[in-house]
């Protein structure tokens, strides 16, 4: 594995201090790039895989195959490609839907959903217990560069996911003791129309003691604590892109389609355990030399990263490498970094379907004294 140190800093911004803005601390943030490569000879490259996850130690990356129907697995230490896991689309161990969410549980077990059941799943593709969503509310759990991420999380008794109910957005939280919704969480109601295209859905993401919201339009976030209650709405201005997307014009197919892509878009919310610190992705606006080819546009936008601290005042923000990474959520968050996946259609070297290129960046950060 090369490794370089791609950047050293020293944050000394001045600090907003009024309303729930974010602060900007002074902050020494020490962030390393692993890169490595991969060869996936004989199946696809797991960039391409919409649906991926990685377990806690960072070792295992895990990869859903639509066209397999299987988990495909990497050992990321030993570069060795591990066993897929076969799914069955029929039967006792059936799981007929398009797969949307995988996730580690230890013990060689996979939490699978599909949107509509989740699935415990052992490496050999058996289904040992499966529970159905209460019809209720529409499960929002998606993956989706162009509209929205909204992560179902995982513990050892209960999922907790979003559902959209007539006019309103909430949480949910499903006991799979009992096959029950415990309770729900009011988030916010759905924007009236269409304003900003594929954009209507929010964000969301779930810790121990919050949940954080946002919309892709907007580089705003909403943080409610769970134990009191309480609502924060937090303001960022963000360096490298615009805080707010244009309105989406109305009845026009194709500016509808481009909407998305001449305008930024934010991504949740995640929260880094190692750090105990909160890490968000973002597009900026493509580059103007490609603003009559859409092809390219799409891959031309900066992948850019803000670090907040417990207490979100942001600590950090930079613009990746241009024409490297995959700007429609090819990532996944670790317990202290992120690891990005090198596939972009501006890259002149990105033209061997048989190596996965990665890039895992973390970071070190230390309060100044």
């Amino acid at each position: 594995m090369n490794t370089k140190t791609l950047t050293y800093i020293t944050i000394c911004l001045l600090s907003a201090s009024c309303g729930n803005n974010t602060i900007v601390k002074d902050v020494d943030i020490s962030m390393t790039s692993d890169r490595m490569s991969v060869d996936t000879r004989g199946q696809l490259a797991l960039a391409s895989y919409n649906v991926s996850a990685i377990s806690g130690p960072d070792s295992i990356l895990a990869a859903y195959n639509y066209k397999s129907h299987s988990i495909d697995r990497f050992d990321l230490k030993s570069r060795q490609a591990l066993p897929s896991v076969q799914l069955a689309h029929d039967g006792p161990d059936g799981i007929p839907g398009q797969v949307n969410t995988i996730a580690f549980l230890g013990d060689s077990a996979y939490a699978v959903n599909d949107g509509i059941r989740h699935y415990i799943v052992d490496s050999d593709g058996h289904v040992a217990n499966r529970y159905e969503y209460p019809m209720s509310g529409y499960s929002l759990v998606s993956r989706n560069a162009r509209m929205h991420s909204a992560r179902l999380s995982v513990d050892s008794d209960r999922l907790v996911y979003p559902v959209f109910h007539g006019d309103t957005i909430s949480m949910a939280y499903f006991t799979m003791a009992d096959s029950m919704t415990l309770r729900t969480t009011g988030l916010t109601r759905l924007p009236d129309g269409n304003d900003y295209g594929f954009m209507r859905y929010p964000n969301t993401a779930h810790g121990d003691s919050v949940i954080i919201y946002n919309y892709p339009y907007e580089s705003a976030f909403t943080v409610i604590d769970t134990t009191t209650g309480d609502r924060h709405v937090w303001t960022d201005h963000s360096r490298y892109a615009p805080d707010q997307a244009d309105k989406c014009p109305k009845g026009d197919p194709d500016k509808i389609m481009s909407h998305g892509i001449v305008n930024p878009h934010y991504f949740e919310i995640d929260y880094l355990p190692a750090l105990d610190m909160y890490v968000q992705l973002y597009l900026g606006v493509p580059r103007p030399e490609y603003a009559d080819d859409l092809a390219k546009a799409m891959y031309s936008r900066p992948l850019c990263l803000k670090l907040f601290d417990p207490t979100f005042n942001k600590i950090g923000e930079w613009r990746l490498d241009d024409d490297r990474f995959d700007p429609y959520m090819g990532w996944l968050i670790l317990d202290d970094g992120v690891l990005l996946f090198e596939s972009n259609g501006l890259d002149p070297s990105d033209d061997d379907e048989n190596t996965l290129r990665i890039t895992i960046l973390r970071f070190l950060p230390s309060q100044k004294s």
